[in-house]
């Protein structure tokens, strides 16, 4: 449910992350803690932390399950990511700053909702267009009434919609291969929204680089398709969830 913005986002990448990778199960239920934590009580990714006095326990002792406020700050220093500096020495005053807060825990929702609508409205490309109006043409005169669209979560209608939704640039998928089959239920799995990838074929009208256009050094011949799209780069990190996050746009 919706608690006006305070949310801690946990990206789904968040396990395979080659940083957070480093930490223990303890220490990452900490970090995911601790983001919460600095949601409520902190402001852009930064918060000071006052040490209790005498006797009394910090809220993140309970938290972090650990004896003393140290020990908090501690496990805070193996946290990626995460800058201590001292601010005074009495009382015991520490400044934390989580460095790629924004980038990563920014409220981008009235951004999306926008890129939604726009989606809604746009046309397919002049020559998308043109192809699926003679498409309906020769339907009318050569062929049956068409089947329904498969629905969606099934590998034929995420293709459907790559087919429908990309630019010229990027091949159709003609051939559904037990490797590419394999590959996209693992994906609509751990992306099963038909928004997310409304959102990254549009994310490729509005790279250049992606459609082909500009070649840049080691990728002369490259345009992004449907493999591409189901495989991770040198990062770890999917293709896809980086074309979902813009990452790619002029």
């Amino acid at each position: 449910m919706g608690d006006q913005g305070r949310w801690f986002k946990l990206w789904t990448t968040a396990p395979n992350d080659p940083q957070l990778g480093t930490l223990s199960v303890a220490d990452f239920g900490r970090w995911c803690k601790f983001g919460a934590y600095l949601k409520v009580h902190g402001k852009n990714g930064v918060i000071q932390l006052q040490a209790p006095p005498d006797g009394l326990p910090h809220p993140l002792e309970g938290q972090f399950q650990v004896k003393s406020f140290d020990s908090v700050l501690t496990c805070i220093r193996r946290f990626p990511n995460c800058l201590v500096t001292a601010v005074t020495n009495g009382p015991v005053t520490i400044c934390i700053k989580w460095l790629n807060w924004p980038k990563y825990q920014g409220d981008f929702s009235n951004d999306r909702v926008t890129k939604f609508r726009a989606k809604r409205v746009q046309d397919v490309t002049p020559k998308k267009r043109r192809d699926k109006e003679e498409k309906r043409e020769e339907e009318k005169t050569s062929s049956p009434p068409s089947s329904p669209s498969p629905p969606w979560g099934t590998v034929e209608a995420l293709i459907e919609l790559y087919n429908s939704a990309t630019p010229d640039e990027c091949p159709e998928v003609e051939q559904v291969s037990p490797g590419r089959r394999d590959k996209a239920r693992r994906y609509l799995k751990d992306f099963p929204d038909q928004a997310f990838w409304d959102t990254v074929f549009r994310e490729i009208h509005g790279s250049r680089f992606l459609r082909g256009l500009v070649k840049r050094e080691g990728h002369a011949h490259f345009v992004a398709d449907f493999d591409w799209l189901l495989t991770k780069g040198k990062d770890g990190t999917e293709n896809v969830v980086k074309a979902f996050e813009g990452r790619y746009k002029d």
